[in-house]
């Protein structure tokens, strides 16, 4: 069944901004879970609060951060919803095995100062996603 959540920063601008509304949907099977994909996330550093995230990285992958650049296992990451945004926000370098059962998440806005995402906190738990976004309701309608 369909849930909305509303983006409550800037932290994933320039596709979603504050107050846009969003339908989404629980997670129920790991394997539903893409890369690219935004998703609805407890952050570790405070269970209540609820997030919004990309999933970059996925399980058993090397994900490496060079300069802003995302590397998986070796290969430049394209992402396309960042193209003119810059990419670090002082963390220039990190490398990281993502485990089983877990995703590396980032914001599209990684320079904004308040974000919080898989830079600091490391692979997030499947456990940690609650839901998946699929369309964007207000402004009027953009799918994802």
């Amino acid at each position: 069944m369909g849930r909305i959540a509303r983006i409550k920063n800037r932290s994933m601008e320039p596709t979603l901004k504050n107050k846009d509304l969003l339908i989404t949907s629980s997670v129920t099977d790991e394997t539903e879970l893409k890369r690219g994909q935004i998703v609805v996330v407890k952050l570790d550093h405070d269970s209540e609060k609820l997030s919004v995230k990309r999933i970059i990285g996925l399980r058993n992958e090397l994900l490496e951060i060079d300069s802003g650049q995302v590397y998986i296992d070796g290969a430049p990451l394209s992402e396309p919803y960042i193209d003119n945004l810059p990419k670090s926000r002082g963390l220039e370098h990190l490398t990281c095995k993502i485990p089983d059962g877990h995703f590396f998440l980032l914001s599209d806005f990684r320079n904004f100062h308040h974000v919080v995402d898989s830079r600091k906190l490391g692979p997030v738990s499947i456990s940690k996603i609650t839901d998946v976004a699929h369309l964007r309701i207000w402004p009027p309608l953009k799918f994802f």
